[in-house]
């Protein structure tokens, strides 16, 4: 049910949230791998060696339970869990100061920046759905009683309340009443700038430029920069950890040592366009190039005309002790 890309998402989303993501291997009887299913990492428990390998393995196996809190020493007797030995199981982990066996999420890391921002949107919505305080407020400068209360507050509901009679205009008995608006307050309104050095601290802890989002100051050369820092210390890094670890443990069930198979992604990092424009004149111009070696390297096809460099005409070459030689005549 899923294609390559929904399974690499997959993968870098669990890595995300919670640092591990695994791979169940479907191989056919000749033991070639012809499916791999995504599981959920939250949902898998790791079983240690009860003792040292000959090969220094520390994995014994896996076990994949659907029912929370199931410790690796409960034996699998229902249907809602499943053991896996290691051959079955490829597991991408980040990297973890405190366990050899699980990776390390970056929520851990932001975790006091991601609840400060949960009470802050949860207070927000509190504050829209019921600050406490009335809109406005009708001041009388005679004293009403209860019953005079109700029914200006019931009129004026009546008139004015509901979204199809916004923008009537009121009358007043200016002897009478007067109408005062309450506003959000200052501290209420810098909730959106509290919450903006709250997302910095999170996208720092994912790699992420916070310019990629935009904002009033943002220009289109440094969104151009961000999108390529994002590329070079997010992107790639990511892409590297997955291709070694399929490198390491899933290239060899196809015989990667006899085929020498090997997966790579293609680079994500995008190049400079100005400095690359720039590079290709000075090479040319200079004759470090030719047309075609630099069309190379824009992955373009070459052309007829293009193994051959071209020089300036008032370009001239010296002999080995730097004179110009006099020209033949």
């Amino acid at each position: 049910i899923m294609d390559a890309y929904e399974v690499f998402e997959r993968l870098s989303i669990d890595l995300d949230l919670t640092g591990n993501a695994y791979l169940y291997v479907v191989r056919d009887e000749n033991g070639i791998p012809r499916e791999v299913h995504p599981l959920l990492s939250y949902r898998m428990t790791i079983v240690p060696s009860a003792k040292d390998s000959a090969e220094g393995d520390l994995v014994d196996g896996y076990i994949y339970s659907l029912d929370d809190n199931l410790d690796s020493s409960v034996a699998v007797n229902t249907k809602r869990a499943t053991a896996f030995s290691k051959e079955e199981i490829v597991h991408f982990k980040t990297a973890n100061p405190m366990s050899v066996f699980y990776g390390n999420s970056p929520i851990e890391s932001s975790q006091f920046s991601i609840e400060v921002d949960k009470e802050m949107s949860v207070q927000r919505l509190r504050l829209l759905q019921n600050r406490a305080i009335p809109e406005g407020i009708l001041t009388s400068q005679r004293p009403l009683t209860q019953n005079d209360a109700e029914r200006i507050r019931n009129q004026w509901n009546q008139l004015y309340q509901g979204r199809s009679k916004r923008g009537r205009v009121a009358v007043l008995d200016s002897g009478s009443f007067e109408f005062q608006r309450l506003g959000l307050n200052a501290e209420e309104l810098e909730f959106t700038q509290g919450k903006e050095a709250v997302w910095r601290e999170i996208f720092a802890c994912y790699r992420v430029p916070y310019a990629i989002l935009g904002g009033k100051d943002v220009n289109k050369a440094t969104v151009e920069a961000a999108e390529r820092i994002f590329q070079l210390q997010g992107v790639k890094p990511r892409l590297l950890k997955i291709q070694a670890t399929i490198n390491k443990w899933l290239m060899p069930m196809f015989g990667h040592e006899k085929c020498n198979l090997e997966f790579r992604f293609d680079d994500p990092t995008s190049k400079d366009s100005t400095f690359r424009l720039e590079e290709k004149r000075t090479n040319l111009q200079l004759g470090v190039t030719t047309i075609n070696e630099e069309r190379k390297k824009d992955g373009l096809a070459p052309v007829a005309w293009g193994d051959t460099a071209f020089m300036p005409m008032n370009l001239v070459q010296v002999d080995p002790n730097g004179q110009i030689p006099t020209p033949d005549k």
